[in-house]
């Protein structure tokens, strides 16, 4: 594996931000849940959000998520786990993931 640095420019981040926004907060594909809460996405795109000059000095805005955006990332999370089957601890952590990074 070749681990030299890649380069994006600042459209390239912004249009992978928004892909990330959209699969988080937007998509109703329960397939998306993957990854909406991906430790290694979100870590791509706390990096891309501090490098991104619109962003940058502006991370404030990721404060609290709105009850709206909570919901819809709770009803596909508990639209996936119909049979209860999952731990409250791993829901929630589910659900942290998925809106990061806003908090609840």
């Amino acid at each position: 594996m070749n681990n030299n640095p890649i380069h994006l420019n600042h459209d390239e981040i912004l249009a992978l931000i928004k892909l990330i926004f959209f699969t988080k907060f937007e998509s109703d594909d329960l397939a998306a849940l993957l990854y909406a809460g991906s430790p290694p996405i979100n870590s791509a795109l706390e990096k891309m959000l501090r490098s991104h000059p619109f962003y940058r000095d502006r991370l404030d805005v990721f404060g609290q998520i709105s009850d709206e955006s909570l919901e819809f990332v709770q009803s596909k999370i508990f639209k996936d786990n119909t049979e209860n089957q999952i731990d409250d601890n791993i829901i929630n952590e589910l659900i942290n993931n998925c809106i990061f990074p806003y908090q609840k």
